[in-house]
Order: structure tokens, then C-alpha cells, then sequence
């Protein structure tokens, strides 16, 4: 709106009269566009074992309930073997390993990361689990194997 001004002794003053009374609201516009879907956010499985390391054919499961993809393995352990002591740990996606080579702790071994087959894709259904074989003496103690998802 244009403003309207008045020339009083060479100086142009501005009019303004008193603030009108507000107007009704207007209609409530159209919802916007959906908003952009946030990233996906990193999970750990853990799966701990202890004190005494022991083989475990079956597995400790773990039920993917979306789809993820494995990022890293990891295992450590509160007591490190000594001697001729050990064991091996082996990650599966539906019974097949994900793991080449699998991860095998030896004397003074306390952290072990795995070196993953691919990518391991997971989708809704699929289960993850950990088994621990070919256990020699009983040094070691308190076993944590951690799977990093995204």
C-alpha cells in the first residue's frame, strides 16, 4: 500500500492514522511435501559368554525384524588364553558364515575383529547367530562378540 505524505514547511511527514482493526484468519493452507526419511541408524547385537568360554554348536540367535546389513564383527574377551589354550568364533547368517577366516582367539589374544564375506544383507526373518568351537583348556573367560548393523 503506498504511503501518503504530506509537505509541511518543505519536510515530507508521513500520514499515519490509527491501526485499523484485525481481519479474520484466512483458510488453512494445503499440508506441505512429506519430509525427507532421517538415515539409518547403527545397532549393536551383543552376545556375551561367561565366566567359562564353552562350545556352543547351535548358537546364540538373533531375529533381523528389518533389513540391515552387517557392518563389522567383533570379539574380546576379559581373560586372554594362556598356553596352548583357544577357541574359535564364527558368526552365520541362516547357518552359512559371514566371516573369512573365521575369528580365532590364541594365547595372549584379547581383541579380534572379523573380516566380513561381502556385505551381509539382512532382511525381515533372517537370524544372525554366534557359535564357539574347538575350545582348548580353560584360561580364557568372559567372551563378548559384538555384530555392528546398519
Amino acid at each position: 500500500m503506498p504511503t501518503i505524505k504530506l509537505n509541511v514547511n518543505g519536510t515530507w511527514v508521513p500520514l499515519t492514522g490509527a491501526t485499523g482493526a484485525t481481519g479474520e484468519t484466512g483458510a488453512t493452507g494445503a499440508p506441505g511435501a512429506p519430509g525427507t526419511p532421517g538415515a539409518t541408524g547403527v545397532g549393536v547385537i551383543t552376545w556375551s559368554m561367561g565366566p567359562a568360554i564353552e562350545a556352543s554348536p547351535g548358537g546364540y540367535k538373533w531375529k533381523a525384524r528389518r533389513a540391515c546389513t552387517v557392518l563389522n564383527v567383533s570379539a574380546s574377551l576379559g581373560t586372554a588364553p594362556t598356553g596352548g589354550d583357544g577357541f574359535t568364533v564364527n558368526v552365520r547368517k541362516n547357518g552359512t558364515t559371514i566371516l573369512s577366516p573365521l575369528i580365532v582367539f590364541a594365547a595372549g589374544d584379547s581383541t579380534k575383529n572379523g573380516t566380513l564375506s561381502g556385505s551381509p544383507a539382512l532382511v525381515d526373518g533372517d537370524y544372525l547367530d554366534v557359535t564357539i568351537s574347538s575350545v582348548t583348556g580353560t584360561s580364557m573367560e568372559r567372551l563378548t562378540v559384538q555384530v555392528e548393523l546398519e
